[in-house]
């Protein structure tokens, strides 16, 4: 199955798209954000923490469709 937006990425690229939505919701704590992904500085988080273009937001669109046909 094809994603569209998605032909140039990588597995390590789902985990900073991953970190970018969860920081981007004001109601889903630093701390719960860390735990998840394994982080013990905030810092290493923030690092992983891209500001959303509208292309990445696309992206994320396209990966949740694929998780809901698959899930």
């Amino acid at each position: 199955m094809a994603l569209n937006g998605l032909k140039n990425a990588i597995p390590h690229s789902f985990r900073h798209t991953h970190i970018s939505v969860l920081r981007s919701n004001a109601n889903i704590p630093l701390k719960e954000v860390q735990e998840r992904v394994g982080h013990v500085l905030a810092e290493t988080t923030d690092g992983y923490t891209h500001e959303m273009t509208n292309d990445q937001s696309k992206s994320v669109l396209a990966i949740s469709k694929f998780i809901g046909k698959v899930g």
